[in-house]
């Protein structure tokens, strides 16, 4: 034999080999059967529809109001108590003027909506910092809609953020009083934060 012999036998028993590993076909059934689940199909259309709807009807509400908590935070944080104040109320009538579905408590609410009460939460707390220097209670919230847990401590989280901004600038002022109020009301407010255990929940990046 010749060497492209050899070759060509070799490589003609390895074709034979892998033909045999290969798992065979299934045969296609001889019954009648419904080629498609179609109305499987009709029903995940009409969910996908219905929640196209509900993104778009929290979008039309969401965007006014975030645009206004905004608002409301800068001027907070740049001394404009009254305008901010004015904001904020602005914010607390929008968010009860919300539909009844997207008040709904979880895991029904969508997390645009629980971002729009973290964030009237933590301007709230400012609110309540600048008049009684205290932190706001939950139980003191009321938007029209219920304050769940997890969005109350992350308001409270994002209001400790904005206390240690506001001690730096009125540190800068010559403000030492309001710098140790601010220092021992964030200090309180951490240390019990710190008995929480937020490990591997949603608070966690916080």
């Amino acid at each position: 034999y010749s060497f492209c012999t050899l070759l060509e036998s070799a490589m003609f028993k390895r074709v034979i080999v892998c033909l045999r590993i290969m798992p065979s076909l299934p045969v296609a059934p001889t019954t009648r059967v419904a080629p498609l689940p179609v109305e499987a199909f009709a029903e995940m259309r009409a969910r996908l529809l219905e929640n196209e709807k509900r993104r778009e009807l929290v979008y039309s509400h969401q965007k006014g109001l975030s645009r206004k908590g905004s608002q409301a935070a800068h001027m907070l944080a740049y001394g404009d108590v009254l305008r901010g104040r004015e904001l904020v109320e602005d914010l607390e009538k929008g968010l009860a003027a919300l539909p009844e579905e997207l008040r709904a408590v979880s895991p029904n609410r969508d997390w645009r909506i629980s971002h729009l009460v973290e964030q009237q939460v933590s301007l709230r707390a400012q609110l309540e910092f600048y008049d009684k220097c205290r932190l706001v209670r939950k139980r003191d919230l009321s938007f029209g809609l219920e304050v769940e847990d997890t969005e109350y401590l992350v308001g409270v989280i994002d209001f400790v953020a904005d206390l240690a901004a506001y001690g730096m600038r009125r540190g800068t002022q010559g403000d030492a009083l309001s710098v140790a109020i601010a220092r021992d009301l964030g200090t309180v407010v951490l240390e019990l934060l710190m008995e929480f255990n937020f490990r591997g929940g949603s608070l966690r990046h916080k």
